[in-house]
């Protein structure tokens, strides 16, 4: 048994040594490091630096994961933001985010599959029109409240035809209105965890949705008409809210 233990926790350090990537200091910005100096570069890190914007980037490169992390004073990102880099995942964490420019992600409409903006201070929805690959969104620990229809259709438009997860946990929301999520036909999983929700108007889900999470909300019945077109549905999240009874 021991030689078995042994054997396991050998395979395990060697597993992890093995999925260790070298970095070495990024040749456009000697404070990020990157796994690589030529394209595509696999990962490109910018942690903790004093920074109030995306370091500018070479053109005509391909990275596959951009990170932007704990920098407080990115509270801009400006219209062109990554330039005519092609990135293919995304993230803008933990940097006071406030706005983002309609055009931000001009130029890698066409790349970027996963966009992480989560822990910043946005109050709005950003615009994402043009992103027609997008297929991850965390909004999650931001300052959203209120989820308007028209100013969602607007920037969310037609484009976002590949998104499948969406999280917009851990906000500020307090109502879902009707038809809010409908034009996301790709939409598989909603996270709307701990928000302030106590009202679902209408049918705001599209029928694509696999996954749906609400708990630690203010609501204090199921809402069926909301739940009842969902056939693919597979997996609801209704725990720590207001609900005593179970309604039919």
């Amino acid at each position: 048994m021991y030689q078995q233990l042994i054997g396991l926790t050998l395979f395990i350090s060697m597993a992890t040594v093995n999925c260790v990537v070298n970095t070495v200091p990024c040749d456009f910005n000697k404070l990020c490091s990157c796994s690589g100096t030529t394209s595509p570069i696999r990962e490109v890190n910018c942690l903790g630096l004093t920074i109030n914007r995306i370091p500018k980037l070479p053109d005509n490169i391909h990275i596959y994961r951009l990170n932007i992390v704990n920098s407080p004073d990115v509270e801009y990102l400006l219209n062109n933001s990554l330039g005519l880099t092609l990135v293919s995942s995304l993230v803008v964490k933990r940097c006071g985010l406030l706005t983002i420019e309609p055009m931000a992600f001009n130029g890698t409409q066409s790349s970027l599959t996963t966009l992480d903006l989560s822990y910043n201070q946005l109050n709005n929805v950003p615009s994402l029109q043009g992103l027609t690959s997008l297929q991850w969104l965390s909004l999650k620990s931001n300052r959203l409240t209120n989820l308007n229809l028209n100013q969602w259709k607007h920037l969310f438009s037609s484009s976002l035809k590949e998104l499948r997860n969406l999280i917009i946990s851990d906000n500020l929301v307090t109502t879902i209105p009707d038809l809010i999520f409908n034009s996301i036909t790709s939409l598989q999983s909603l996270d709307l965890d701990n928000n302030r929700i106590a009202t679902i108007d209408g049918k705001p889900f599209p029928s694509s949705l696999t996954s749906l999470s609400l708990a630690n909300n203010l609501l204090e019945k199921i809402p069926s008409e909301p739940l009842w077109s969902l056939n693919k549905l597979r997996w609801l999240n209704l725990r720590v809210c207001l609900i005593s009874l179970l309604y039919h």
